[in-house]
Parts: C-alpha cells; structure tokens; sequence
C-alpha cells in the first residue's frame, strides 16, 4: 500500500494535483508496472486494493481469511 501511495504522490507531482482528487488505476500505472497485471494491481494473498481520493490513504480489502483477519477486513 505504500507503493500504492507513493505512486499516487509521484502522479500529483508530475500532473499538479492536490486535494482530494479522485486517482484512478490507470493514472498510477505507469508507476507501477511491474505490480500490474492485465491493468490491476496484482494481489499478494487474495486480497482487492481501494486506491481512494489523493488525500485519502490507499486500502486493501480481504478476500478471504487471513492472519486471524476476516474475509471483508479493511486494511490501512
């Protein structure tokens, strides 16, 4: 999720955003094209990334137990 952040941070920079725009997929991938896969990020143990407004951190939502967790768990 830090990757996911700093790709969001670096996408500002270079196209001079600020507050809380909306950051799409597409915006942050050539940031981070070794952690895509068909255009998605690509999921470590299941689980499906938010990526969220520039100003809101990215999340990642499991889809399946995990480390105790439940499926559903939202992670900051």
């Amino acid at each position: 999720m830090r990757l996911i952040d700093g790709a969001k941070q670096q996408w500002a920079i270079e196209h001079d955003q600020t507050n809380d725009v909306v950051v799409t997929a597409e915006d942050i991938a050539p940031y981070l094209r070794r952690f895509l896969r068909d255009g998605v990020i690509k999921p470590i143990a299941g689980e499906r990334y938010r990526i969220n407004t520039l100003c809101k951190v990215p999340e990642a939502e499991l889809n399946q137990e995990m480390g105790g967790r439940p499926k559903g768990t939202v992670i900051r």
